[in-house]
C-alpha cells in the first residue's frame, strides 16, 4: 500500500521517562512529528492531554468571541445549548486517554479545562463553586469515560465471542426474548400494560439527563454572579453565599439550583401558555435579585 506523505506522519509513542529513539526527521519520505491530529485529538509521543487541552482552550476562545455578539443578554439555557453544540464534543475525544490517565495534575487540568470553557460560555463568574459547575453543565467526565470504557470492552468481547461463535448474538438476544415473554405470561392484560409503561418510563427518564439550565433566564446567572462575590457587609474576606447570608446577616435565600427547580417545576405545570411561564420564571428569580441588592445597598 503506498501511503500520501502529505498527509501521513510517524509519531513515535514513548514512556514518559524516555526519550526520542528515532534521530531521523523522516522515514521513507514520511515525516516523524512530536504530536498528530488523529479523529479529533491531539496525541502526542507521552500520550498525555497537554496538547489536547491547549487545543480545546484555543477553540472555545475562538468560538465565544466569534458569538459574542449572540450571546449578549441571552440566557443561561441558550448559552448551555451552545456549549454543547461547540465545546462538549471536544472533550469526548479525550475520555479514552484520561481514562488510563495515572497522573492526578494531567486528570485535574482537564477538569479545570472543562469549568473554564463552560465559564466563559455562561458569564459566570471565576468563585463559581465548582460543584454547581458540573450540574449546571451536566457532564461527569468519570463517569462519561467508565460508561464508555463498558462499552466498548462489552463490544470487543462480543466480537471475539461471535468470532468463535457466529451464532452467540442470536443465542443472547433470543434467550432476552424468551425470559421476556416468560414473565409478561404470568401478567394480567391490564398489568403487563403497566408493566410496559413503567418501563418506557424508565428508559427515557434514563435517556435524557437532567438540564439544571433549562429555562433559566439570563437573570440566573446574575443571581449565581451575586452569590459568589465577597459579602461587602463583612470587615473581612468572605463569599457572600446562601449560608452566608442566612447565618451573618439572617436573609433567607434559596440556592441557585434550588431556585431553578422549582421554577422549572413550576413550568412544567399545566394551565398557562409558556410564554406566560417563562414571564413568571423571570419575576421569581429577578425578586430574588432584587433582595440582595437591596441587601447591599
Amino acid at each position: 500500500m503506498i501511503l500520501n506523505k502529505k498527509k501521513s506522519a510517524v509519531v513515535e509513542f514513548l514512556p514518559r521517562a524516555s526519550s526520542n529513539l528515532i534521530k531521523s526527521k523522516e522515514i521513507q519520505g514520511i515525516p516523524i512529528e512530536p504530536k498528530y491530529k488523529y479523529l479529533g485529538l491531539w496525541l502526542n509521543q507521552k500520550l498525555t492531554l497537554d496538547d489536547q487541552i491547549a487545543h480545546i482552550k484555543k477553540k472555545s476562545d475562538f468560538i465565544k468571541n466569534s458569538i459574542s455578539p449572540v450571546l449578549s443578554s441571552r440566557s443561561l439555557d441558550y448559552r448551555k445549548n451552545l456549549w454543547d453544540l461547540f465545546i462538549r464534543p471536544l472533550f469526548e475525544f479525550t475520555l479514552p486517554v484520561d481514562f488510563v490517565e495515572t497522573a492526578k495534575t494531567r486528570k485535574n487540568n482537564l477538569r479545570k479545562t472543562l469549568k473554564y470553557t463552560f465559564k466563559c460560555f455562561t458569564k459566570l463568574s471565576k468563585t463559581t463553586p465548582d460543584s454547581l459547575i458540573f450540574e449546571l453543565c451536566g457532564y461527569d467526565i468519570d463517569k462519561r469515560g467508565k460508561d464508555i470504557y463498558e462499552l466498548q470492552t462489552a463490544k470487543w468481547e462480543s466480537r471475539l465471542q461471535n468470532w468463535r461463535d457466529p451464532n452467540f448474538i442470536n443465542n443472547i438476544q433470543q434467550d432476552r426474548i424468551n425470559n421476556e415473554l416468560e414473565a409478561f405470561r404470568e401478567l394480567t392484560d391490564e398489568e403487563a400494560k403497566l408493566e410496559i409503561e413503567g418501563l418506557e418510563a424508565e428508559e427515557a427518564k434514563e435517556e435524557a439527563p437532567i438540564n439544571r439550565c433549562k429555562w433559566i433566564p439570563a437573570v440566573g446567572i446574575e443571581y449565581i454572579n451575586l452569590l459568589t462575590k465577597l459579602c461587602s457587609k463583612c470587615s473581612y474576606k468572605v463569599i457572600m453565599d446562601t449560608n452566608h447570608l442566612r447565618t451573618v446577616h439572617d436573609l433567607h435565600l434559596p440556592d441557585p439550583l434550588e431556585l431553578f427547580q422549582e421554577v422549572q417545576k413550576r413550568i412544567r405545570q399545566p394551565g398557562t401558555t409558556r410564554i406566560e411561564k417563562l414571564s413568571q420564571a423571570y419575576t421569581r428569580i429577578k425578586e430574588k435579585v432584587d433582595m440582595v441588592y437591596h441587601f447591599l445597598a
